[in-house]
């Protein structure tokens, strides 16, 4: 076995460097936009405990639109507004001025594709609806015409809040507006065209309770058969932060190489729907897979996981329900292979009296395993509303994706007569039937403090552990928790204040290693400051996704967190808590402001992903990618006349990362059984430096002046000698220079010189 170099030598030899090292530039962080597309005609997938009363559904940028029973439009007007706002349209008439009355439109049938929603009435009526980005286009089409003379007229009763000049019919759009007389919706301007694709303006008139459009008898008298008359009903867009896209998560799939990502999206304060989209890797293309949309409840909270043995994304999600008072927890489970949206199938807790389910989260198993199992972990209060009561509870429960099946219950937090809040869960399991690592908080004492327990795939919870440090004046809160194979980070936010308030701000962020390996005992690390604001609380945590660790090398984190004064910012950790580079993801900006961020972490490309929504004008929920600086990768310098250096890492193409342990300077091609000693410098010598008693070309490559032996050994009988040992993080934009100097019978010699740029 090779020695390992010496921490506190490394240490010793990089502190006349480091400190430009950990204030970092974005440099890295790209970021690219995943904006609103239409959500087609669809209905809820099977197996959904509590459908919508409205059945039928469909989605733009900035509206959604039910279809059934009647047809109701909504316009995503943000938390800001406390009610839904919609204009729902009942056809009541089609029939001529002069003539036979049409009092009563025949009875109706519906047939819809994606895109298009028919309700015809009889022969005499066909009204649909077309999907457009702007909003949904309403038609009428005629075959032919109803008995009479005089003007075509088609009437429609609206129920809305909204308001609207009253007026005679006459050809433009009618804007409703709310109660201070902002436009909220448009009934566009209709026209009229016929088979030969002549056309004609259309008046519309609205007197508080119906629409009236008319067509005048001149364009009938020529027109040929079928009619179609056609408005749009649109959204005006409102200007400025609406905060109508919240709560990102994504998840990388390293099976099919693509990224699932959840997000909420408020209509109002009171109505909620939960989306998300499979994206390719390149970020060029998405597809919507699930839509939870609604008006009678609010869906929010959602968070994605994959589960590898079951090839299924499991997409966890709170509803809650206003009219009756309570709030429950689902999954949906989507075949990772189908584009095909809603087609999968919704999972749903059962709740006992008064049981109020919510706040989930979830973690999958990894890729290519056998394990289907997924763990579902949520707060439970008993109370009679939806509310947080102190006496909240956290469970977990295993989830069998394949079948959609729930197992055994098991207690997580608190007892009844204490508060458990906030849980978190690793991203996956390592699956071939090994566990989870749960977080949460507690408040005993008027305190708040971090815990965490393991939990296994037979449902067994171990004892938990205490994380946090709380104190008089100190709360710890909001944590999130990411690792694999025994090896996690648990971070948490910090408030300094005496007040034990669900408020999810601090004024720092704290980090704590905890290496636990599944039926070993938990071993937990220093306690780490993160990041520090001073005494302003303006940090805050997407709670249980702000943490990801790279499973491909197995030593680093990254921990992403809103500053509410700065926007969305990221933390890289190492190996040893601590932490190496910080860049801002998304700045505060005129006009917008990001939210917290989520993470996740692609082995295929060595990058982590950072999802967050944006408010704006026009909300977008984004992706930034953060790539490693491949001027990581060393560089062998100078001639050799004993042996070859090589600088070697087990993680990102041979990169050279701040905080990684799997890095060693290897020597090669050297005589066997001679003694190396393998030296260290900040720079090169301004000459090379010829060594004594050495054969000719022998030279000292490192700068004399700063030089330090961080290992040595014997040579085995290949000529090798390959000392490894772990970065420290605070080693961040250090550039080293490493070379090897032989000692053997026939004198000195010496390697040629490595250039490591530490990113």
């Amino acid at each position: 076995m090779h020695p390992s170099l010496s921490r506190g030598a490394i240490a010793a030899a990089l502190l006349v460097s480091i400190a430009a090292g950990q204030e970092s530039s974005s440099a890295g962080a790209v970021t690219r936009g995943d904006t609103g597309v239409l959500v087609p005609l669809h209905e809820l997938p099977s197996g959904d405990a509590e459908p919508s009363l409205e059945r039928l559904w469909a989605a733009g940028p900035d509206w959604k639109a039910s279809f059934a029973p009647r047809f109701a439009f909504y316009p995503v007007l943000g938390r800001e507004y406390p009610v839904n706002l919609p204009l729902c349209w009942t056809t009541t008439r089609c029939g001529r001025t002069e003539g036979a009355a049409s009092a009563a439109l025949p009875g109706e049938r519906e047939s819809c594709s994606p895109l298009r929603f028919e309700r015809s009435h009889g022969d005499a009526l066909v009204e649909a609806y077309d999907l457009r980005a702007e909003g949904v286009e309403q038609s009428f089409v005629l075959p032919k015409l109803p008995s009479g003379s005089g003007d075509l007229v088609i009437e429609g009763t609206v129920e809305t809040p909204l308001r609207a000049a009253h007026r005679a019919p006459q050809h433009g759009e009618l804007l409703f507006c709310d109660e201070s007389g902002t436009p909220i919706l448009s009934y566009g301007a209709a026209q009229v065209f016929d088979a030969r694709g002549e056309s004609a303006p259309v008046r519309s008139g609205w007197d508080g309770e119906l629409i009236r459009l008319v067509v005048d008898e001149e364009f009938l008298r020529d027109a040929a058969l079928p009619l179609v008359v056609d408005p749009l009903i649109r959204s005006v867009i409102i200007d400025g932060g609406s905060a109508r896209h919240q709560n990102a998560d994504l998840v990388r799939n390293d099976e099919t190489n693509e990224i699932c990502t959840t997000y909420e999206r408020w209509s109002s304060a009171t109505d909620s729907d939960a989306f998300a989209r499979v994206t390719s890797d390149d970020l060029l293309s998405t597809t919507q897979i699930w839509a939870d949309l609604g008006a009678d409840r609010s869906t929010v909270h959602p968070r994605v996981a994959a589960v590898g043995g079951a090839n299924r994304y499991a997409i966890a999600f709170e509803r809650q329900f206003p009219a009756a008072n309570f709030s429950s927890v689902s999954v949906y489970l989507h075949d990772q292979d189908s584009d095909v949206l809603n087609s999968g199938t919704i999972a749903s807790l059962s709740r006992g009296v008064n049981e109020q389910d919510s706040v989930p989260v979830i973690s999958g198993t990894a890729s290519f395993t056998a394990d289907a199992q997924a763990l579902l972990v949520w707060r439970r209060d008993v109370a009679t509303d939806f509310g947080n009561t102190p006496t909240s509870r956290v469970f977990a429960r295993l989830l069998d994706a394949s079948t959609a099946t729930f197992g055994t219950q098991v207690g997580v937090g608190g007892n009844g007569s204490i508060d458990a809040e906030a849980p978190a869960v690793v991203r996956q399991s390592d699956g071939t039937g090994l566990g989870w690592v749960v977080a949460w908080q507690e408040n005993a004492s008027n305190l708040w403090n971090v815990l965490a327990r393991r939990i296994s795939a037979t449902a067994v919870a171990t004892t938990h552990v205490s994380l946090g440090s709380p104190s008089v004046g100190l709360q710890d809160i909001s944590p999130a928790v990411d690792g694999r194979e025994g090896r996690f980070l648990v971070a948490f936010v910090e408030r300094f204040s005496t007040a034990t308030d669900l408020a999810p701000t601090g004024s720092r962020i704290s980090a704590r290693r905890l290496d636990w390996i599944e039926g070993g005992s938990p071993s937990v690390g220093p306690l780490r400051v993160v990041v520090d604001a001073g005494a302003t609380p303006n940090l805050s945590f997407r709670e249980a996704r702000s943490v990801a660790f790279d499973d491909d090398g197995g030593s680093l984190w990254m921990l992403a967190y809103r500053d509410a004064a700065f926007g969305s910012r990221a933390v890289r950790l190492g190996d040893d808590g601590l932490a190496a580079e910080r860049f801002d993801v998304r700045a505060v900006a005129s006009g917008e402001t990001p939210h917290e961020p989520a993470l996740c972490f692609d082995n295929d490309d060595q990058r982590f992903l950072i999802g967050f929504t944006v408010d704006r004008a026009q909300d977008r929920v984004e992706i930034a990618e953060y790539h490693f600086d491949p001027a990581a990768i060393p560089q062998r310098l100078g001639p050799t006349c004993g042996g070859e250096i090589r600088g070697v890492a087990s993680f990102a193409g041979g990169l050279w990362i701040a905080g990684h342990r799997g890095v060693a300077v290897n020597l090669s091609s050297a005589p066997p059984g001679v003694s190396a000693r393998l030296f260290a410098s900040i720079g090169l010598a301004a000459q090379p430096i010829p060594l004594p008693l050495s054969p000719s070309g022998c030279t000292l490559l490192l700068d004399p002046l700063v030089l330090i032996e961080v290992a040595s050994g014997v040579t085995n009988a290949g000529g090798v000698f390959a000392p490894s040992f772990v970065l420290p993080s605070t080693a961040f934009g250090v550039e080293l220079y490493w070379q090897y100097l032989l000692l053997s019978p026939s004198g000195l010699a010496s390697s040629d010189a490595l250039r490591t740029r530490i990113r």
